[in-house]
């Protein structure tokens, strides 16, 4: 098969459905993420998607469960298989969405080729370790968010693990600086597992300013917060969410150090806003930011060195405005949702190109 002008991908997802798709995906956008792909062209390529959510339960009976699980849906693989004729690629969204595609392709032997996009890199837990074994090294591209995944992949699968990085974006007509009079507060929010809530709040101690922590983490309860902490449990609009960044002095996004890029709508929200940003030097987020530049890093659990950052943004308004600028100019160049279109329109065309070879 060869394409002319017109690329067909289908996309197999399983955090999304076609209901929410209408309703607009992620934070603050108006339409499906992967809208952008039909919305230019590569090399005089462009793209005709296909959205295949996985069936509802009980046709799935993992519909409802974690997503590893609830994206190991046979009956949307075969309804693929069936369809191959349909699809110049296809591009699975996290590791499980693959798993029995894959499986099909190690039987069938079909030249379309599977890529996958931002598979959970965590190998502690045995179920998801075993899933990542298999289409790690069978997929034939495997999209990450950082470089640090790639060199963990390598190291684990070798040559048998084709990565590709292709960063984080957001809306930078959306997320942008705001002309509004900052209110004395520090703004930090999360509900991933990738959050260190434990370690701001305790850095938060003696410190001359309130910090509202937007979370639904329950283990938050249990501790005996400082006076100036405030839990924000209650949810927010979008646009009340851009305010809670806009009035901050500046945005902490404390991380425990992990593979994964946890917290990156947070840095790349609050950057593409203008925003002075702490945040711990995670190994997945390293390639987002730039210490002293685009924002101050300080170590993962790290409270005396969190807390002197914290007094240190606020004591110094000028250098709080002088990273929040820098970031902006970083989000922009590197981070916005077309350099992520072209990006990932250039990787599909590429594997379909050495797939046909």
């Amino acid at each position: 098969m060869s394409i002319e002008n017109s690329l067909r991908l289908a996309i197999l997802d399983n955090t999304i459905s076609k209901k929410s798709l209408k309703k607009g995906y992620a934070r603050g956008e108006t339409d499906n993420r992967f809208s952008g792909l039909t919305n230019g062209t590569v090399d005089g390529v462009s793209f005709k998607i296909t959205i295949i959510d996985p069936f509802p339960f009980p046709i799935n009976p993992f519909r409802n469960m974690h997503s590893l699980y609830a994206g190991v849906d046979i009956f949307r693989a075969i309804r693929v298989l069936v369809s191959l004729k349909k699809y110049d690629a296809i591009l699975a969204v996290g590791e499980s969405s693959a798993l029995v595609l894959l499986f099909f392709k190690q039987i069938f032997r079909f030249k379309t080729p599977i890529l996958i996009l931002d598979p959970s890199i965590g190998f502690d837990w045995q179920a998801r370790k075993r899933v990542l074994d298999f289409v790690l090294p069978r997929a034939q591209a495997v999209l990450l968010r950082g470089n640090n995944q790639a060199d963990l992949l390598k190291q684990i699968y070798g040559e048998r693990c084709k990565p590709e990085i292709i960063y984080h974006a957001i809306d930078t007509d959306y997320y942008k600086p705001q002309d509004v009079r900052q209110e004395n507060y520090i703004f930090s929010i999360g509900n991933d597992v990738g959050r260190d809530f434990k370690t701001l709040i305790e850095a938060s101690k003696n410190i001359d300013a309130e910090v509202i922590i937007k979370t639904n983490e329950q283990s938050l309860a249990e501790l005996a917060l400082p006076d100036n902490v405030h839990i924000m449990k209650e949810r927010v609009s979008f646009d009340e969410l851009k305010a809670l960044y806009a009035k901050a002095r500046f945005v902490v996004v404390p991380l425990n150090d992990l593979p994964h890029a946890g917290g990156v709508n947070s840095v790349l929200e609050s950057m593409a806003m203008g925003k002075a940003s702490i945040i711990s030097r995670s190994q997945g987020i390293k390639d987002y930011i730039a210490d002293s530049e685009t924002a101050l890093v300080v170590e993962p659990g790290n409270i005396d060195q969190l807390h002197r950052a914290m007094r240190y943004l606020l004591a110094n308004p000028d250098e709080a405005i002088r990273l929040g600028s820098n970031a902006r100019r970083h989000v922009m160049d590197k981070f916005r949702n077309e350099t992520y279109n072209n990006r990932l329109a250039s990787i599909i065309l590429k594997t379909y190109q050495n797939s046909r070879n």
